[in-house]
Parts: structure tokens; C-alpha cells; sequence
């Protein structure tokens, strides 16, 4: 039998240690990162634009009842203009509303100021209905055309290509929402990069990668959810073009649990050498009296 090192006893029962820390919580696609809930987007599958439609990201983050939502991409929420194409309805593509779907009961959360959704005011919707706005955008004429015409590299965030049914993919995405209730104490407020990072936003952190290889804008909202907003989610978000989109998994609580994310203090790392040396030194005796 060989005798496993000291530095691989050290490092087993910190990876052990860890996994305990982490264990109780519940099981959120996505990367859980500081207490915020992560979708990565391809960084390549976006079309059209020389790049202008690249989503990178999105987080979800809840404190109690109020919501907050981050998104990194290279258009920020006030959409992207074309002066010269004579093919778009008003000469911009916006960004479409962000659609939450609890097992098929809806909530739509409109954001941009300019756009060509079909409900009015900022905020948040209940008893909604969606629609495709590619024919005035000049878009892809399906879900599938885009994801051919992005290649290999397609991708729509937590969804794998075998889940992109959920979105009928033969068929355009709901873009926007056509109609639906609006809210009346959802607390609706935009969100800047700045207030957003001294929120705990990081998508750099969360992604492994530097700054420099995320989108050029970060923007987001905040909300305050429903009272029926509850359990998992698939949130949706697309141009109104669909030259990209991304969507997220997650779970609202009644009373969440901020997610443990922090890696060991200093004093815990040398605990856990000095459990790694006495578990090598009393292997290696064992072995010796054998």
C-alpha cells in the first residue's frame, strides 16, 4: 500500500471540510458565488452587431423579498441603434423583458425605457402573455436559426442544446410580454454597475476570468417579488432580435439562506495541517507495526 503524502491528506480533508460547508444548500443551477445566484452565457454565440449582442451573463440575488438582477453584456439597457438599416421598425433593437416561469405560471419584468414591448410602465407584471418581436427587428426567424447560425458555440446560459425545447426552439422565444397586470408596490429601480457591485456583484469572481474578457456594460434592477413568486424558476431574456438570449435556473425562499461561500479562515487552515499530519503519522505507525 503506498503512503499517501501529508500535503494530499491536508488537501483532502480541506476539500472535505468545504463540502461540508456547502452541502446544505439547496441545489440552484448555475454558479453560487457570494450569495448571488450566476448563469454564464457563451461568450461566442451572439450575432450580428460586430458583437453588439453578446450576453456574457446574468446573476439573481434575494434578500428577503426584494430581488436583484445583474446582467453583463456589450449593449447596455438602453438597447442598440441602427441608423442606417432600413429593415427595423424604429431604428433600434432593445433588450426584451426579462419572463420568470415557475412551473408555467408566469412574471414578466420589464426594464428597458426603450423598447417595443407590449406593456407600458417599468416593473413587474403578473398574468402576463408573450410574443416574438424578430419580423420588426430584423431577427432570426426561429430559436433554431439563431442557434445554427451561431454554430458550435451556441449556447443559452443554464440550458443545455438537449433543454432547448422548453422554448419550442423551431419557433421564436417569448421575446416580450403582449399584455399583462401590473404590480403595484413592486419597488422597481434601476441599477447601475457601481450600485450593483457594492451589492456583491461580481462577475469576474464568479466566472474565473478577467474583467477584460467580459462584456463592456453592467447594468441591472432590483424588485420586490410577489407572495406567490416562490420555489424554482427558469428566467428568460433575450434581444428583441434574439441575436442572443440567456436563461438562469434558480429558487426563491419564503426565507432564504444566504449561500456559504467563503473559503476557510487561517486559523482553520492550519487546523486542517495539523489533522492531515497526525492522520500521516499515525498511518505510517500502523504500517510500520503491520
Amino acid at each position: 500500500m503506498k503512503l499517501l503524502s501529508a500535503k494530499v491528506l491536508i488537501a483532502t480533508t480541506a476539500i472535505a471540510v468545504c463540502g461540508i460547508v456547502t452541502s446544505g444548500q439547496s441545489a440552484i443551477a448555475g454558479t453560487l458565488y457570494q450569495g448571488w445566484n450566476y448563469a454564464q452565457d457563451s461568450f461566442k454565440d451572439g450575432t450580428g452587431g460586430n458583437g453588439a449582442f453578446e450576453i456574457y451573463g446574468i446573476a439573481v440575488h434575494q434578500q428577503g423579498d426584494q430581488i436583484t438582477v445583474g446582467i453583463n453584456a456589450n449593449t447596455g439597457a438602453g438597447g442598440w441603434y441602427d441608423r442606417v438599416s432600413s429593415r427595423l421598425l424604429d431604428g433600434h433593437i432593445g433588450w426584451g423583458d426579462l419572463i420568470f416561469d415557475f412551473s408555467g405560471v408566469q412574471y414578466g419584468l420589464r426594464f428597458a425605457t426603450k423598447s417595443n414591448s407590449g406593456v407600458s410602465e417599468l416593473g413587474l407584471y403578473t398574468g402576463i402573455t408573450t410574443k416574438d418581436l424578430t419580423v420588426e427587428n430584423d431577427g432570426w426567424e426561429s430559436l433554431q436559426a439563431h442557434n445554427n447560425g451561431s454554430g458550435k458555440h451556441n449556447s443559452l446560459g443554464d440550458f443545455k442544446s438537449s433543454e432547448m425545447s422548453y422554448y419550442t426552439d423551431k419557433r421564436n422565444a417569448p421575446v416580450v410580454m403582449a399584455s399583462g397586470t401590473k404590480v403595484a408596490n413592486d419597488n422597481f429601480q434601476a441599477l447601475g454597475k457601481a450600485e450593483l457591485g457594492a451589492l456583491g456583484l461580481d462577475f469576474s469572481g464568479a466566472f474565473g476570468v478577467a474583467n477584460n474578457i467580459l462584456g463592456s456594460q453592467t447594468f441591472g434592477f432590483t424588485f420586490t417579488r410577489t407572495a406567490d413568486m416562490l420555489g424554482d424558476f427558469v428566467a428568460s431574456l433575450f434581444f428583441e432580435c434574439i441575436n442572443d438570449g440567456i436563461a438562469i435556473k434558480g429558487n426563491l425562499a419564503e426565507n432564504p439562506v444566504i449561500p456559504q461561500t467563503e473559503v476557510p479562515e487561517p486559523t482553520s487552515i492550519v487546523s486542517l495541517a495539523l489533522i492531515g499530519l497526525a492522520l500521516s503519522g499515525g498511518l505510517k505507525k500502523r504500517m510500520q507495526a503491520a
